[in-house]
């Protein structure tokens, strides 16, 4: 019935029994904070999921970037400049990427989780055009202090493309956060009802045993009632 909704077929009866026929596919997003652990989480989580259901693809929006910056392409030139300053990439340019990763998963029938996207307005409205309405969306928070110190340590890390002094990397952390703060208000406006709340500072396994368990419950097929009680007393007891 959701695909009914995002897709809006011509003929939605004979749309309805070609979905009924393919296998069961299951689309999640994963988003997380600057600074997080989130290609590591997904990546565990797609290989958890993919032992209990079938084989599922992780499409990370940073792994996708790191490729057009090393094609050395239009995207790549413009990448490099918000990444010297890491600042967020142009919502035009990560929406066309991903939009070519998932086509190609929809069109294979695969199922996937999305990480790192949409952290915009923009690129959740996308979201929707592309006819993505996921299973589950989980965010990470982690407060602002913890993110500003991860992503210090990150910039500090010898691999890092950001090169700065550490007065520079505290004022690219704390405008990061800001960022992302702002944006993630429109996101959650976007998706309102979709989005699922977990902490993103435990550890890894214990964040993991959270996701699962949040699936478990939302892919339940279990018809919701209202409770029915019966409370039994003796006879002279408080029931009454």
């Amino acid at each position: 019935m959701k695909s009914l909704i995002t897709q809006r077929p011509a003929d939605p009866i004979d749309h309805l029994i070609k979905k009924l026929e393919q296998p069961e596919m299951l689309r999640i997003v994963l988003l997380r904070p600057p600074g997080s652990r989130g290609k590591e989480i997904a990546l565990s989580l797609a290989e958890y999921l993919s032992e209990q259901a079938g084989n599922i693809t992780c499409i990370s929006v940073g792994d996708l970037i790191d490729k057009e910056i090393n094609k050395r392409s239009s995207f790549g030139k413009e990448i490099e400049q918000c990444r010297s300053t890491y600042s967020y990439v142009k919502d035009e340019i990560v929406i066309e990427l991903l939009k070519l990763q998932v086509q190609q998963m929809e069109t294979e029938q695969r199922s996937y989780i999305i990480e790192g996207f949409p952290r915009t307005e923009t690129q959740a409205i996308a979201m929707q055009k592309m006819g993505i309405l996921p299973d589950n969306f989980i965010l990470l928070n982690q407060s602002d202090d913890y993110s500003v110190g991860r992503i210090n340590d990150l910039l500090s890390s010898e691999d890092t493309i950001v090169k700065c002094d550490a007065e520079h990397r505290d004022r690219y952390a704390k405008n990061a956060i800001r960022e992302c703060n702002v944006h993630m208000q429109g996101v959650k406006e976007v998706c309102r009802g979709l989005i699922t709340e977990l902490d993103g500072t435990k550890q890894q396994q214990q964040i993991l045993e959270e996701i699962a368990r949040v699936l478990k419950l939302k892919r339940t097929k279990a018809p919701r009632r209202p409770q029915r009680v019966i409370l039994m007393g003796p006879p002279g007891s408080d029931t009454e």
